[in-house]
């Protein structure tokens, strides 16, 4: 659904957020004190159907999400989130989102003038706003209710038949606040445009300005406003990535207009087959059957630092401010390796588990700067392999197997302090 909205700079849209029937057993609670959460940058307010029919345990999830995200933005804006509980005939829709407002950026403010900011974000940075337009729309998927496939409980964990609702409203949160691109497509003819906005002012997302193939061509090298097979090419090519000086995120591009819904599971979100089981399992495309994953993973927070949120807890060096924010406790999903301890102020341990024959190679790559610091052959015959961090900067690591033909087989995330 795309409107334009009643101001000359504001638009809005909405997307749709599906489930996959795949299973998961990743575990990645957020092992803050929630009760310390420095401000609730949240007003929570609920429609009428919500109101009536929403459960008390559901409403518990939506201010668990906000105050996990409170946790990781650094903001003096109040974010209105307002939520709807809706039954959708789609047992695939978990939920859908929309900001309200995007508004075109501000040069003064150190802001793009070409590009829509979502409105949370733009007033963030300090572009000026007639009326408030801080408000994100989440409607979840009643439907999910009745039939228990809603997990509600934080402190346990869903089963397989069971979605976590904490987790999509955790997602759909970070969606409206900026991790959005303005691609469209319109089916069946297989054509694609991006910008929002009308004739008289179309613009790109300030996302979009960051999503690159690995070719190199820029998603705004393309015509924009017009609808084009080559741009659902691009978009479905399964090359697509995000990249910024702090960041390298590959974005979930094999096919995201199968479900033929205009909105739904576009190169908005990560890979699905990247990131599923690792620390950046939030923001991928589907969310899984038994997973559960209330943290938002350091290449979340780059993103969201590159287009100009404020980061509470920062992945910089020497900025890891308190003790309130940790990585999860390292887990083994579908035979992977384990890398320990996490975070590590010196030696750090590699457990190759069932992987360890099909890997040939291994490397530890400084998130932030994308330098690498080990790239080696994978030592055979060896249960465990010991890496030396102590020379390296503090900050956020991918150690990552590959094959022969460079796939990655599967890949951690570690903190060195």
């Amino acid at each position: 659904m795309f409107v334009v909205g009643a101001q000359a700079q504001g638009v809005y849209f909405e997307q749709t957020s599906y489930a996959t029937t795949d299973k998961s057993t990743t575990h990645l609670p957020y092992d803050g004190d929630l009760t310390l959460t420095r401000t609730n940058d949240f007003s929570i307010e609920y429609t009428d159907a919500a109101l009536a029919e929403m459960p008390m345990e559901a409403r518990d999830a939506v201010l668990r999400a906000t105050q996990i995200w409170s946790n990781v933005l650094d903001t003096d804006v109040t974010l209105q989130l307002r939520i709807d509980w809706h039954a959708y005939a789609n047992d695939d829709v978990l939920a859908t989102n929309g900001a309200t407002y995007f508004k075109i950026g501000d040069e003064d403010v150190g802001a793009r003038e070409d590009a829509y900011y979502a409105a949370p974000l733009a007033e963030h940075i300090g572009i000026p706003a007639e009326y408030d337009y801080t408000r994100l729309n989440v409607r979840i998927n009643a439907s999910h209710h009745a039939t228990g496939v809603w997990h509600y409980d934080p402190d346990t964990r869903p089963d397989s038949s069971q979605y976590d609702l904490t987790q999509a409203i955790l997602k759909e949160i970070g969606r409206t606040i900026g991790l959005t691109s303005s691609v469209h497509y319109r089916g069946p003819r297989k054509e694609v445009r991006y910008g929002l906005g009308t004739s008289r002012n179309r613009l790109p997302a300030i996302y979009d300005y960051y999503v690159y193939d690995q070719a190199g061509i820029a998603l705004t090298d393309f015509t924009m406003g017009t609808y084009q097979e080559a741009l659902y090419d691009y978009c479905t090519s399964g090359t697509v990535q995000w990249v910024a000086p702090e960041v390298v995120a590959e974005l979930y591009s094999d096919n995201p207009f199968a479900q033929d819904v205009n909105w739904a599971k576009s190169i908005t979100c990560l890979d699905n087959d990247t990131y599923a089981g690792t620390y950046e399992s939030l923001m991928k495309a589907f969310q899984m059957k038994g997973e559960q994953v209330h943290y938002v993973g350091p290449l979340t927070k780059a993103m969201l630092r590159t287009i100009g949120w404020d980061i509470t807890v920062s992945d910089r060096p020497g900025e890891y401010e308190t003790e309130t924010e940790h990585l999860p406790a390292p887990f083994t999903s579908g035979g992977g390796f384990t890398a320990y301890p996490n975070p590590t102020a010196d030696q750090l341990y590699v457990e190759w588990g069932e992987i360890s024959d099909k890997a040939t190679t291994i490397s530890i790559v400084h998130i932030q700067s994308r330098s690498v610091v080990y790239q080696d052959s994978r030592p055979s015959r060896v249960a465990t392999s010991t890496f030396d961090l102590r020379d390296q900067r503090s900050g956020y690591y991918q150690v990552i197997l590959a094959n022969a033909d460079g796939i990655v087989l599967d890949q951690r995330t570690v903190y060195r302090q």
